[in-house]
């Protein structure tokens, strides 16, 4: 397997823990969606929100050359329903972003600035690995969420999906 097959695994892999969150997000009503849960939780939709958020700065990033000077708002959606047309626009914007990904493209260095003013430049395979861990680590919040809420998080460890990627055993 080369690097680009790598972390197109890799991205696959966080495409389909995302989506185990989502179809519990679909369980939720707008009330917990948006229910303080204390602190270092905030709500859900905040910590969903901000994933999503810094899925977008960041192929903004790296794909457009845009360096917004702050994070959105992560408290701006207060339905599941609204929420879910961000999802969705951003599932697309990171799968065709993937699917044009080139193996040359990986060392190239992207030069950004981020949030606080500081400009950095790195190669595009350091930032692509950020985008991944990024989302494991609020992923991991995003369970302590739906468990404040009473709700059974997902299972999203990397070896169920790489069961259920190869199917049922005999």
């Amino acid at each position: 397997m080369n690097v680009l097959e790598l972390i197109r695994n890799q991205f696959a892999y966080d495409a389909w823990a995302r989506a185990q969150f989502v179809a519990v997000l679909r369980t939720l009503n707008d009330e917990e969606f948006i229910r303080p849960l204390g602190p270092g939780l905030d709500s859900f939709a905040a910590k969903f929100t901000h994933l999503i958020d810094s899925d977008d700065l960041w192929l903004g990033r790296i794909d457009e050359g845009v360096n917004p000077p702050i994070m959105p708002y992560n408290k701006r959606f207060k339905t599941v329903a609204d929420f879910m047309n961000q999802i969705m626009v951003t599932g697309h914007r990171k799968a065709k972003f993937l699917m044009d990904l080139t193996e040359e493209a990986l060392d190239h260095k992207i030069t950004y600035t981020n949030t606080h003013g500081k400009t950095f430049s790195q190669p595009l395979h350091e930032l692509l690995q950020h985008l991944l861990l990024h989302g494991q680590y609020h992923r991991g919040q995003m369970a302590s969420c739906l468990r404040a809420l009473g709700k059974q998080p997902p299972e999203t460890d990397i070896v169920v999906y790489y069961r259920q990627a190869q199917g049922p055993t005999k």
